[in-house]
């Protein structure tokens, strides 16, 4: 790439033709909004710790090895400040998710807790088969064990997920010997965050896999309907609705 600050009279050469830490998409990245289908590769942009908070425009283009140079590409980047400064203040401390509600749901959803769905089935055979007739089993169980993070004064976030996948093994299972099968997750995030109180705007930045790099993140702006010393609900960019309460 080809890539200047809007204005300025030099330029940087970014060159992707061998592997950079934290400069490719990783083999298995995960979708995001800043990974859409074709992306290859991040343009990483360190800013100064004395940086300005505002607004600066770049322009880069994509170039080959016969230096065919590709349409030029604008974009504006904001600085903002960590954690937000002031306006901040009231995200400070240990959080986790009490319930939530998609769009177009009319009841809330708890975010920790239990969802089983049920089969009926009936033996044959000595095996347990679908029957529209048969005896309700519990076949899929999902646990969310836990949701929870820290949102710290100095503009860090940290949150982590535990799930527990329960599933019924109908091939291995006999009649009177179920056969249960438990897989866990455990789900690390680690970024930045910063509040801004006019727009009531949280734009978060984090990493999807607990990994100090440039793979597999994703920026998020969630607007803040309500915040007080106990309790933050937020709407996300689709409109869903999740709840924190203060740990």
């Amino acid at each position: 790439y080809y890539l200047k600050v809007a204005g300025a009279d030099s330029y940087f050469k970014v060159d992707f033709s061998q592997p950079k830490d934290g400069g490719r998409k990783a083999a298995h990245a995960t979708h995001s909004l800043l990974r859409q289908d074709g992306e290859d590769s991040l343009i990483v942009i360190k800013l100064p710790e004395n940086a300005n908070l505002d607004t600066f425009k770049i322009e880069y283009a994509v170039y080959d090895s016969s230096n065919v140079v590709s349409n030029v590409i604008k974009e504006s980047i904001a600085v903002l400040p960590p954690a937000g400064g002031a306006d901040g203040a009231a995200f400070v401390g240990s959080w986790q998710t009490y319930r939530y509600k998609d769009t177009g749901d009319t009841a809330w959803t708890m975010a920790v807790g239990v969802d089983t769905s049920w089969t009926p089935l009936k033996c044959l055979n000595g095996k347990l088969v679908y029957s529209q007739d048969g005896t309700p089993y519990a076949t899929n169980i999902f646990n969310r064990l836990s949701d929870e993070g820290a949102f710290n004064a100095n503009g860090i976030l940290t949150w982590e997920s535990k799930e527990a996948y329960t599933y019924l093994d109908e091939i291995e299972s006999g009649c009177a010997n179920l056969k249960y099968v438990v897989t866990n997750y455990n789900d690390v995030f680690r970024g930045g965050w910063s509040y801004n109180a006019t727009r009531k705007e949280l734009t978060l930045v984090f990493d999807e896999d607990g990994q100090v790099n440039g793979d597999n993140f994703e920026v998020i702006v969630h607007h803040i309907l309500e915040i007080t010393t106990t309790k933050i609900l937020i709407s996300s960019p689709e409109g869903d609705l999740t709840e924190l309460v203060k740990k």
